[in-house]
């Protein structure tokens, strides 16, 4: 084996001649495709490297493998590409026409069913550097019907910026993504290093489409559902036969049975969730109202006694609540969008306050 770093990245292929290849990090920037032809009972290094680290690869029609770019490598301040046709032994490298990536970041690339190649990643390096000519911000996709050739591109609306405000220059980011195509079709792009993550789900139309409305944040996230039917009782067992889990789940619609808008008929979580352990006491309990949590949200350790609970509200804070395992209070604070908002207390195994601080927006401000 040759240098390589132990960091899986997001894709694995199978060749046309039956070869499996798993992505991971090599030395520097670099990327390797480890292959197998015994389906994991034997592994090898084919001996190439991409000209990217976390590098994302999908097959090519003609049967080359094609690698996008990564970080901590660039062209021209451009993102390279990489190109093998002797299975990962060589690579051909070339500039892309998107920006190049630094540290928490790592595109994405599908081959979609229609044949078209997807792509995703950002707009500008974690240090907010953009190549010469690249002057929008934040996230993108794009779609290639050449073999990534050439790239129809698109500005993700809903993204977040990074966790680190100081950031991307303030500027929305994937962060380290992973992208899939469902059954039905829809595109499903994971993002990390936000707060929160985020699940985003498009269709290729929607790329296609040279303009559409940016929306707030807030309308983005709208449910729109005000009533529920179909609802349907779910219930998983351990081998012994002993319940794990019960769930409810309701097909979602507004005032009058009509689908929700944005969400036509989709399936939603409603009513109790109960997890249990294998000898029968309770784990977990929720209760969702059309896929949103409300009231209270409870973890028991074995044994019985709470662990954390967290009382959801219905003017959008929640309160987080947790206990020593001796059954005092541990910590409390209260929850708006993720962050932090409000009193945060901490408590010693005794009893005693050993910390209070308050909280504006995720930030502390005393």
């Amino acid at each position: 084996m040759g240098p390589h770093s132990r960091q899986p990245i997001n894709t694995a292929l199978r060749g046309r001649d039956g070869t499996l290849y798993v992505s991971s990090d090599g030395k520097g920037g670099t990327s390797i495709l480890w292959a197998t032809a015994d389906n994991g009972k034997t592994w090898t290094d084919p001996g190439g490297r991409t000209g990217g680290r976390h590098t994302t690869f999908v097959l090519l029609k003609d049967g080359g493998i094609l690698g996008m770019g990564g970080k901590n490598t660039n062209i021209d301040g451009f993102m390279p590409k990489s190109v093998s046709y002797d299975g990962g032994k060589t690579w051909a490298v070339s500039k892309t026409v998107f920006p190049a990536q630094g540290s928490n970041q790592r595109p994405s690339i599908l081959r979609l069913r229609s044949g078209r190649l997807f792509f995703a990643g950002d707009f500008q390096h974690i240090s907010g550097r953009q190549p010469e000519g690249v002057t929008r911000k934040g996230s993108y996709v794009a779609l290639s019907e050449d073999e990534g050739q050439s790239w129809v591109v698109k500005k993700l609306i809903g993204t977040q910026p990074h966790e680190n405000p100081k950031r991307h220059n303030g500027a929305e980011t994937i962060g380290y993504s992973v992208a899939r195509q469902g059954p039905d079709g829809i595109i499903h792009l994971i993002t990390t290093m936000n707060r929160p993550c985020l699940h985003l789900a498009f269709n290729e139309a929607w790329i296609i489409q040279k303009s559409s409305e940016c929306k707030p944040d807030a309308e983005l996230e709208r449910s729109g559902a005000t009533s529920a039917s179909n609802l349907k009782r779910y219930e998983e067992k351990y081998p012994n036969g002993q319940t794990r889990l019960t769930y409810s789940i309701a097909v979602a619609g507004e005032e009058g049975g009509l689908p929700c808008r944005g969400a036509a008929g989709t399936s939603r979580l409603h009513g109790p969730e109960i997890w249990f352990y294998g000898n029968g006491e309770k784990r977990y309990e929720a209760t969702y109202r059309l896929g949103r949590k409300t009231g209270p949200e409870t973890y028991w350790a074995s044994g019985g006694k709470k662990r954390w609970e967290w009382t959801h509200n219905e003017d959008g804070t929640s309160v987080w609540t947790q206990w020593w395992p001796g059954g005092g209070k541990k910590a409390e604070s209260t929850w708006r969008n993720f962050k932090c908002h409000g009193t945060a207390k901490k408590w010693d195994k005794s009893g005693r306050l050993i910390s209070e601080k308050t909280f504006v927006d995720g930030q502390m401000i005393d």
